[in-house]
């Protein structure tokens, strides 16, 4: 993410941001990122909706505006009438692995976090417009590692090596509006269900010959 900070450990030592040498490191060494920001975790969204009524929900349709994002891409989520705002949106920044230095609930930045929802929203069926700099879905920023060229017939998918499979369809349905059923690349079918990243997949150099399959009905 282009607005986090981060450091890099090796052994239990904090490489040093530098340009000395990295002679130290050996082949297959293990090196942690330690990033700060939000990462995608749905159990605090899952906490404030447990043992809630529906009829005490509020059902709220989230579009995200970012421009590499298809704009009709609707998100989908319901939260409890009697949570407060700040509880609204630590749930979404969770959710998408984002905070306020990168999403912002657009017109509603001037609510206090200690409101409650009831009071801020008038319908129980809201649609609020999110404005990310790197898109929820996707999005030219959320490219990790080496950058390869996937050639698929009628148009390319630029991506990193570093990115998951998830990643990869999400892409392509942005791009063609419509929900992927199979990918193949290299003549093998692509698990899209198990997250990894492309390179962990031997997914690491320009391909061309990438085929994909989508589902008959249309991308919601």
């Amino acid at each position: 993410m282009y607005f986090t900070k981060f450091l890099l450990i090796h052994n239990n030592s904090i490489i040093d941001n530098d340009e000395s040498s990295i002679k130290f490191l050996s082949k297959d060494d293990t090196i942690i990122i330690v990033e700060d920001r939000y990462y995608q975790d749905n159990s605090y969204y899952n906490s404030l909706i447990e043992n809630k009524n529906f009829e005490d929900m509020i059902h709220m349709n989230l579009i995200d505006q970012g421009k590499e994002l298809c704009g009709q891409s609707f998100i989908h989520l319901y939260f409890p009438l009697d949570i407060t705002f700040s509880q609204m949106k630590k749930a979404i920044y969770f959710k998408f692995d984002r905070d306020e230095r990168d999403l912002s609930l657009i017109y509603y930045n001037y609510v206090k976090g200690n409101n409650i929802i009831r009071d801020i929203f008038i319908k129980k069926i809201v649609t609020i417009y999110i404005s990310t700099n790197t898109g929820v879905l996707g999005g030219i920023l959320n490219k990790y590692g080496k950058l390869i060229d996937l050639y698929f017939p009628g148009y390319t998918i630029n991506i990193g090596i570093l990115n998951s499979n998830k990643k990869l369809v999400k892409d392509i349905e942005c791009q063609e509006e419509k929900k992927v059923k199979k990918i193949y690349i290299k003549g093998k079918e692509l698990n899209i269900e198990e997250e990894k990243s492309l390179s962990s997949l031997g997914i690491n150099e320009n391909c061309s010959n990438c085929k994909i399959e989508f589902e008959e009905k249309n991308y919601q």
